[in-house]
């Protein structure tokens, strides 16, 4: 279980333009489990990203970019490298 129950990040990419731009502030939710549609952050390669939850399988996370033409592909990521959920845009 993780130690907060909330946590604050900066916006720095693009991927998820329109809903989040980069400089958005966003606060996340990290006690609760994901589905397919909710936007995550989650740790990769020591990098926090933020995607869209596109399917949930057993352990592992399918996630993608809202905008096609900036958002890398991700591989699944594993339920344990998510954060938490995004649950606050300002």
């Amino acid at each position: 279980m993780k130690l907060f129950p909330f946590s604050m990040f900066v916006v720095r990419g693009r991927s998820m333009i329109p809903d989040y731009k980069p400089g958005d502030y966003v606060v996340t939710f990290n006690w609760t489990d994901v589905r397919a549609g909710d936007v995550v952050i989650f740790k990769l390669n020591g990098k926090n990203h933020i995607k869209r939850v596109q399917k949930k399988l057993k352990d592992i996370v399918e996630v993608a970019g809202d905008n096609e033409k900036e958002s890398s592909r991700v591989a699944p990521v594993r339920r344990a490298d998510i954060i938490g959920r995004v649950v606050l845009l300002y």
